[in-house]
């Protein structure tokens, strides 16, 4: 019989405030529900970095917490120190340049001072030890670990060179440091740490065909398993949505200074405002960092009285809002390097059975179009297609002008591929499958 006893590694893992770690928690719930026996390492650093206890602590799992200090968690214990200052910058105009970063970016970016920032070296020996020690205690036989940060794969790397039956996927949310459009030092030397780790790992997965097609330099056995949403979608289809008193158009999430580029609604909802094919009943709402840019927008529009700009909320106080959406707003970038990105956020919406504006800045994305014509969940729309983003607005606008609520047209049978559950199986499927190549 095989033994199904796995160490997720994973520095951002709830109660820590993450949309990362919502993916790996899934995994974690859903393993433990198949009778595996879970084991999570994390980072002791969870008592001192934002918190949000909306995700209950797994009772069937067993944690093993690492100590850490890195630059993320001094930034933190210096900033406690600090008389909190009040930020004047309310309205801050977005950056026009995607690939603009500072220097101190890019020294973050770089190797080693990547690994320094979050996990860090202590985390990374400490994680090794511990990690060893309950390998051999409780007979762990597969490994999983997530970017970000690399230090999680580093630790599994390392586990993986000291005991080569272990089975290690490696989990990418995101393209690493080196091949994400985010400028570094010392390129050639962050590819060469990458090929060697990644290599190592029996399989990788990734949340994109965009992110696999970019990682297959470095192993060629990649699967693609999507981010997607804890709900039973059985139950979504008889779930009866109220009705609501504005039309709104909700976006939770972060902007990215600008790299998220949701002018183009702004232009869009003036212009019909203008025409009056709209009325005063819209709103434009927001929950997320980058408030400023939210409010520079509303202003330059001349939309601040149709505008709510909520700063950052807990996930509890998030959902609220995305209840009372009529449209959600996705927002992303596609270039030549990186395609395919719709983070966590985009799953959360599905889960509401609601229409999705997708704004893409950038290039054009096929693999997007192709999860919404399947899914048939909203419209993609790029920056300079303002006159299919009045058509889906109208038309969503007069439909909910009519029943106070927008019917669902969703393809529940795609949707169900999204469920946490059966994203889950994906991921227990491969493990069986390297368990019998080894």
């Amino acid at each position: 019989m095989i033994k199904k006893n796995i160490l997720l590694i994973s520095y951002y893992f709830p109660p820590i405030k993450a949309i990362g770690g919502i993916r790996t928690y899934n995994f974690a719930k859903y393993l433990s529900l198949s009778d595996w026996n879970i084991t999570i390492l994390t980072t002791s650093a969870y008592k001192i970095l934002n918190n949000d206890n909306f995700l209950t602590k797994l009772l069937d799992a067993r944690y093993i917490y690492i100590p850490t200090f890195d630059i993320q968690v001094l930034t933190k214990i210096l900033s406690s120190f600090r008389k909190k200052k009040t930020n004047n910058v309310l309205n801050q105009k977005p950056s026009s340049k995607i690939n603009k970063i500072s220097i101190m970016q890019k020294i973050r970016n770089s190797f080693p001072f990547n690994i320094s920032y979050e996990g860090g070296f202590l985390y990374i020996l400490i994680g090794i030890i511990l990690s060893l020690y309950n390998i051999k205690k409780n007979n762990i036989n597969f490994i999983y670990s997530t970017y970000s940060p690399n230090s999680n794969h580093i630790i599994a790397y390392f586990l993986k060179l000291f005991l080569p039956k272990l089975i290690w996927i490696a989990d990418f949310r995101d393209l690493p440091c080196g091949d994400s459009e985010g400028k570094i030092f010392f390129k050639k030397f962050q590819l060469c740490i990458n090929k060697i780790i990644y290599s190592k790992a029996n399989a990788l997965v990734t949340v994109s065909s965009g992110i696999r097609d970019v990682m297959l330099k470095y192993n060629k056995n990649i699967t693609v398993i999507n981010n997607g949403f804890d709900k039973n979608v059985q139950f979504l289809k008889k779930t009866i949505h109220s009705n609501t008193t504005t039309f709104n158009i909700v976006y939770t999430g972060s902007l990215y200074g600008g790299k998220r580029d949701c002018s183009l609604l702004f232009q869009t909802i003036r212009s019909l405002l203008n025409k009056k094919l709209i009325s005063e009943d819209i709103r434009l709402i927001y929950a997320g960092r980058d408030g400023n840019i939210w409010n520079y927008l509303s202003t330059q529009y001349n939309l601040d009285k149709y505008s709510e700009n909520h700063g950052l909320l807990s996930m509890e106080h998030v959902q609220q809002l995305q209840k009372k959406a009529a449209l959600f707003l996705m927002v992303t970038w596609s270039t030549k390097i990186e395609t395919g990105i719709l983070t966590g956020k985009f799953y959360e919406y599905l889960s509401y059975i609601k229409p999705i504006i997708c704004l893409i800045n950038g290039n054009k994305d096929l693999e997007i179009e192709k999860k919404f014509k399947e899914i048939n969940c909203g419209k993609v729309v790029y920056s300079s297609s303002n006159l299919e983003l009045e058509k889906f607005i109208v038309s969503n606008y007069k439909e909910w002008k009519v029943n106070k609520i927008i019917d669902s047209k969703y393809n529940y049978k795609e949707l169900e591929n999204y469920t946490s559950a059966n994203l889950t199986k994906k991921l227990t499927s491969m493990f069986f499958k390297e368990l019998v190549n080894e």
